[in-house]
């Protein structure tokens, strides 16, 4: 019974187990299949998904740009777009918002771009518009788009409606991209808002509309983009503008297959349906089933190629699993770079806003320490002055910095304040930079130069983390950009700090220059009016108007010193002087003013004789303004010493006094011209302020040095002047001889100023000269023929004909042309004289001209009598 079972049953286990592994096969294809398929319909929709948020994401990157700076040209437009792959985009463009009276403006700027005769179009007489104002690539095809008005077509303009009023990328169904055209496509539109960010209410976005960036996507070349990158396809699909199979935006290119699909991708504000169906690749192979029925007697055979199939399936299921891993992992890190991007560009956004509006250099700093900390993630992160003073302080961990003390004299602080290039250091350990004190130690570092347009060092941006790694070259990037930008926002408002400065010095220069050319001319007129009531008092009144005008003399030679020192026009007259000597001298000159004001003035000469080579005339003014300032500034009773010795071949000359002092933030900027500290005006009884800086510009020329010490206010000053070129010696007591009066002359007088005129020529005559008085040019020519002067004193400021065409008329007349012409005149400096000289003038002499220097000038020419 056994035996004959035996073989029935053998059998029957045999069938069954060929037939349980044909339908063990066939199973399992049709699950290979359905995972295959499913696998990559998920592939086609990341993909298409992935796709729209490119293109999503370059619109936002547009409108960042257009918001941060609507007046953006086409080429900047041009150069942002160069940077992007466009290769599968009909274009990326911006379309302007235009109302009705803007429109005139708007075509001007396409016809000025290159757009000859362009008008915005079409004209439906709508108060609101947008014009295609920037289009890129800008072939013949995209360049009939421009001046196009998006808002004609009902399609275009729900979509833009929907994006202004979600503040969201919005997308177009299926349109014609050309307005003109035929080639299918569809739209993305992202609203530019002005200031960069979208406001809360619908009403107040409409407001702050100011156009659309959008991209133009050929749905051919769009859709072809996601399937081109499978070497063997496994599914079709056709995709229609929500459920309407009429608006279709692609179609499939195969029939259905034995697998299908269909799936909503919601993007812009519509959706899309995705239709999806295998292709012949995954038709399920029915071939290993019929053979494992047909050859169910070599089970073992069929085993063996079951258990490999299964085997070479698990694999391929595996892979198709760890590619889709792959590609969450890829979305995942592209969602995260993309809010990474998105981060950065608002803060690079709101930090162009704010400091192209700042102009305090306080703020400023602090805005770019805290954006810097913000871009790159800093713990701490500060601002330093090329001087090495704390400008600001930024971090998500200041407020635990008690006390800020940057290394500042290691080397790598030294090479950024040097304005080297950025310092980037990683895991530091132990040894890196504290911060300040109670802050973490800095593992992390990264630090930033500043640079002007010129080059200067402005400030450096100092970096710091506990992490180690944190700072990348992507960081540094971005903080040498920033810097960049703070550089010209900090270079404006230094600029504009100085501006203001030097206004608000130029209008204290100009009241308290009239204050001092008016206190001279008071006591003027009061003694001309006291000599006119009592003609005996003329004598001591000569004196009042003597002292009062040399005063104003004094006051204009300053201001002329310190142009001409400026200029290098100043030459001095160097020769031995006797130190002990020119100190009396400055002393006698300004005890008067000492007396006056019941100050000490104390002399020191040097021990021993010594000899200085300097201009006698300069170093007097060296001292007189020294000792002058410092009688003027030591209020009440109290002491001013002027002292000299010799160190080495150098002379050192000190000024000391018990004034009032100088604080020690006003001490470098003390030589400046027209500079005063506001604490000294309330005790000084005059002055323009230039006399320090006219005593540093002398000393200079003879190549010495001057420099102050105060101790702070109330506690006085010294000013140091050291000279080279001192030695030991003596010089001889010179005795000038009393001059003798030149020869009887004529000597014609002319100047337009009448009262100038008529004293100069009574001046004259006192000597015994003939003198004959003219008042403009002609009458100076037609009394020079008559007169025949053997000297000339012509004015050149002259009406009617100046007094360098008068002289080279002067010349033509043959008894003048061996006679001595002087040009008189208050045009002063050496350029002046050159010219005088090269017209024909024999000699140039300032207004106003002591009486000595012309009575030199006549003997000179006429020979002593």
């Amino acid at each position: 019974m056994r035996r004959s079972i035996a073989p029935w049953a053998a059998l029957g286990g045999s069938l069954a187990v060929t037939l349980a592994a044909a339908a063990f096969v066939f199973g399992t294809e049709r699950a290979r299949d359905r995972t295959i398929f499913r696998r990559a319909v998920r592939i086609v929709e990341d993909r298409l998904q992935r796709a729209l948020d490119l293109h999503a994401a370059r619109l936002r990157g547009a409108s960042a740009l257009f918001a941060a700076h609507p007046a953006a040209t086409a080429g900047e437009f041009r150069n942002y777009a160069a940077a992007l792959d466009l290769r599968r985009v009909k274009g990326l463009g911006y379309a302007r918002r235009v109302r009705r009276t803007e429109t005139g403006q708007v075509e001007r700027e396409l016809q000025q771009n290159g757009f000859a005769g362009l008008r915005i179009w079409p004209e439906l007489g709508r108060e609101e518009r947008t014009a295609v104002v920037a289009l890129e690539p800008l072939g013949p095809g995209n360049r009939a788009v421009i001046g196009y008005d998006m808002l004609s077509d009902p399609a275009r303009r729900e979509a833009m409606e929907r994006a202004r009023d979600t503040a969201e990328v919005a997308i177009t169904g299926r349109v014609a991209l050309a307005p003109e055209g035929d080639q299918p496509g569809f739209i993305l539109y992202q609203p530019v808002y002005r200031g960069g960010t979208a406001p809360g209410a619908a009403t107040e976005r409409r407001q702050a509309l100011i156009g659309f960036v959008f991209g133009l996507l050929r749905a051919d070349d769009f859709f072809a983009g996601i399937s081109a990158r499978e070497l063997e396809p496994y599914v079709d699909f056709s995709v229609s503008d929500g459920a309407s199979p009429a608006q279709s935006l692609r179609e499939r290119g195969a029939p259905a297959g034995q697998l299908t699909e269909t799936a909503l991708l919601r993007f812009g504000g519509r959706e899309w349906t995705l239709s999806f169906v295998s292709l012949p690749a995954l038709d399920s192979d029915v071939w290993p089933a019929a053979a494992a029925l047909c050859l169910g007697a070599i089970v073992s055979g069929f085993v063996f190629l079951i258990s490999w199939r299964e085997a070479r399936e698990r694999e391929r299921a595996q892979a198709a699993a760890g590619e889709l891993r792959k590609l969450l992992e890829e979305r995942k890190s592209f969602e995260e770079q993309l809010r990474e991007e998105s981060r950065v560009n608002s803060i690079l956004r709101r930090l162009g806003i704010s400091l192209a509006a700042e102009l305090d250099p306080d703020r400023l700093a602090q805005l770019v320490a805290d954006e810097a900390a913000a871009l790159t993630g800093a713990e701490l992160g500060a601002m330093f002055d090329a001087h090495r003073r704390l400008l600001a302080l930024g971090g998500t961990r200041r407020g635990e910095a008690r006390r800020l003390s940057l290394q500042i004299d290691s080397p790598t602080v030294a090479r950024t304040l040097r304005g080297e290039r950025a310092v980037r250091l990683d895991d530091l350990g132990g040894a890196g930079p504290v911060f300040s004190e109670g802050a973490p130690r800095v593992r992390s570092y990264l630090a930033i130069p500043v640079l002007s347009r010129t080059g200067e060092v402005l400030a450096g941006l100092f970096f710091g983390h506990s992490q180690p790694g944190l700072f990348t070259e992507h960081h540094e990037r971005l903080v040498l950009g920033l810097a960049a930008q703070a550089s010209i926002a900090l270079d404006n408002a230094r600029l504009l700090r100085d501006l203001q400065d030097s206004d608000r010095r130029k209008d204290e220069f100009i009241a308290v220059l009239g204050h001092e050319l008016r206190n001279p001319l008071a006591p003027v007129l009061t003694a001309l009016e006291v000599a006119k009531r009592d003609p005996s008092s003329a004598a001591r009144q000569i004196d009042i108007l003597e002292r009062q005008a040399r005063h104003m003399v004094r006051i204009v030679d300053d201001l002329l010193d310190i142009a001409r020192i400026s200029r290098g026009r100043i030459e001095l007259k160097r020769q031995p002087l006797s130190v002990k000597e020119a100190l009396v001298r400055a002393a006698e000159a300004i005890s008067p003013l000492a007396l006056a004001r019941e100050q000490k003035l104390i002399v020191h000469p040097p021990n021993e004789p010594l000899l200085v080579d300097a201009d006698p005339v300069r170093l007097e003014q060296i001292l007189g303004n020294l000792l002058s300032n410092a009688i003027k500034y030591t209020p009440g009773p109290g002491e001013v010493e002027l002292a000299a010795e010799q160190r080495g071949s150098t002379l050192e000359i000190r000024v000391r006094d018990t004034g009032i002092g100088i604080p020690p933030e006003a001490q470098a900027s003390l030589f400046e011209p027209f500079i005063q500290t506001p604490h000294a005006k309330d005790y000084s009884t005059g002055g323009l302020g230039i006399g320090l800086s006219l005593v540093k510009g002398l000393v200079e020329l003879h190549g010495g040095t001057v420099a102050v010490h105060s101790e702070g206010s109330g506690r006085g000053s010294l000013f140091t002047v050291r000279l080279p070129g001192a030695t030991r010696g003596s010089t001889p007591i010179e005795v000038r001889p009393a001059q003798p009066r030149a020869k009887i002359g004529r000597v014609l007088v002319v100047d337009d100023n009448a009262d100038a005129a008529m004293t100069l020529a009574e001046a004259v005559r006192l000597d015994g000269h003939e003198v004959q008085i003219a008042h403009d040019g002609l009458s100076a020519l037609e009394q020079a023929a008559v007169f025949a002067p053997e000297v000339v004193l012509l004015d050149i400021g002259l009406p009617g004909i100046d007094g360098y065409e008068v002289v080279r008329r002067l010349r033509q007349i043959p008894p003048l042309q061996q006679s001595l012409i002087v040009a008189l005149t208050g045009f002063g400096q050496d350029s002046d004289r050159e010219r005088a000289l090269k017209a024909g003038f024999d000699e140039h002499l300032t207004k106003p001209a002591d009486l000595d220097t012309i009575q030199s000038v006549l003997r000179r020419h006429l020979g002593v009598g």
